[in-house]
């Protein structure tokens, strides 16, 4: 997960889990998209959900090693007949369902503080023909092959609160194992790196971005101060 010069490209990338189309009634031929970000559901007409589908990564032939971001998904909208479609992503901003984080800055870590990967099919590992590949799919059905680094981070990102949590816990593994390369046992550029590839996830539908986990507040007792200490109460005759 190597990262050339990349500080300040900023990535587009959609937020939530898209769980279908709904008719409100029988026979309609009114709808919606319903997209799940946490524990809420945004309602999306047909172009608002055009637009985040495309959010997910190039669907056409272009240079894989491209990241992508806002202006390609611009150029692409436009090839397919899309004339434009900035104002929808920002439509899409504006409700919390796409984020362009700035590669190799705070604001990465930022994002990866707010939100998880969850993945969505199984991870099918590696084949005697190609043992530095692992696929990911179904059963014998892989819908994508990605290297060893990436895809541990998919098959275990969503055991921690967050993707930047996942990115320590990667680190940590990696030291434990002997490892002392730079690109695997330090979190920012574990993180950089994998941003760098997570479109091609997000495009073949193998995970999603969900908001991160919040532990619960400690419950408090009344009769304690902010610093915990706890409050005497002067009791008169």
């Amino acid at each position: 997960m190597t990262t050339s010069d990349v500080t300040g490209v900023r990535l587009l990338l959609p937020l939530g889990h898209y769980v279908g189309a709904f008719y409100p009634r029988i026979g309609s031929i009114e709808r919606y998209h319903n997209v799940m970000l946490g524990s809420q559901v945004h309602r999306l007409n047909d172009q608002q959900v055009t637009a985040w589908l495309l959010a997910r990564g190039p669907t056409d032939e272009g240079d894989p090693d491209e990241l992508w971001t806002r202006r390609r998904a611009e150029e692409t909208a436009a090839k397919t007949g899309f004339e434009d479609i900035s104002p929808l992503l920002d439509e899409l901003a504006a409700m919390g369902l796409i984020a362009e984080p700035a590669l190799e800055t705070e604001e990465a870590i930022e994002f990866a503080e707010s939100y998880r990967l969850v993945p969505l099919m199984l991870g099918l590992g590696n084949t005697p023909e190609n043992p530095g590949l692992h696929g990911i799919g179904f059963l014998d059905n892989p819908v994508l092959s990605v290297p060893g680094t990436v895809y541990n981070l998919w098959e275990w990102a969503h055991v921690d609160d967050s993707l930047w949590a996942a990115c320590y816990s990667f680190a940590d593994i990696s030291r434990e194992a002997g490892n002392t390369d730079p690109e695997l046992v330090e979190p920012e550029r574990i993180l950089n790196g994998f941003l760098t590839t997570l479109s091609v996830l997000l495009v073949a539908n193998t995970a999603y971005l969900d908001r991160a986990i919040t532990p619960p507040p400690q419950p408090q007792d009344e009769e304690s101060e902010p610093n915990g200490s706890t409050a005497v109460q002067e009791v008169r005759p």
